[in-house]
């Protein structure tokens, strides 16, 4: 079909015990606006850079306003670690800083083994890739060009709903995660 592509990157993270944190999306822009945040899924934040893609204040934005609440609702007597990728935008004082003063130990996987060391490619992200690139089918087949900002949250939203509900469903005593079963 259509080939445009558009640059939206949209960040996933999820917990050993099966908790997904709301998506964190971002866009392309200079600027953020309010109808780019409307209809997509609950508790998703959302943000921009000029590239479309994480920097480091963009990945200290989600690790405070996403990951750090998360593990502050934890027991505290738990260990605590993050996993992630060798991105050059993760490694950043004030993350790292947070994480000491917070007991969370951040562990780096090995440069270019992602792919390797990642389980949630199998378990998580394989049905969301399988569900998205169905939502994404859908909608060019009655539209050209690349999916506009306004209209990526509702689709982001349909994708994540299509995700066989054996492996993803909202936690309704958890306003803002998603457990995989």
């Amino acid at each position: 079909m259509d080939h445009s592509k558009s640059s939206f990157s949209v960040m996933f993270a999820a917990a050993a015990d099966g908790f997904v944190l709301p998506p964190y999306v971002v866009y392309a822009s200079v600027h953020l606006y309010s109808t780019w945040t409307e209809g997509g899924p609950k508790g998703t934040r959302y943000n921009r850079s000029k590239s479309g893609w994480f920097d480091k204040v963009i990945f200290e934005d989600w690790f405070t306003s996403m990951a750090l609440p998360y593990f502050m609702n934890l027991n505290n007597d738990l260990p605590k670690v993050i996993i992630g990728d060798n991105l050059a935008s993760h490694l950043s004082y004030k993350v790292m800083k947070s994480c000491l003063e917070n007991s969370i130990r951040f562990v780096f996987l090995p440069p270019n083994a992602t792919h390797l060391c990642q389980p949630l490619d199998v378990a998580y992200f394989r049905p969301l890739k399988q569900a998205w690139r169905k939502t994404l089918d859908i909608w060019k087949k009655q539209h050209r060009g690349s999916v506009p900002k306004h209209i990526f949250p509702r689709l982001l939203k349909e994708a994540l709903l299509n995700i066989d509900k054996s492996i993803y469903r909202t936690q309704p005593q958890q306003n803002l995660a998603y457990q995989i079963r």
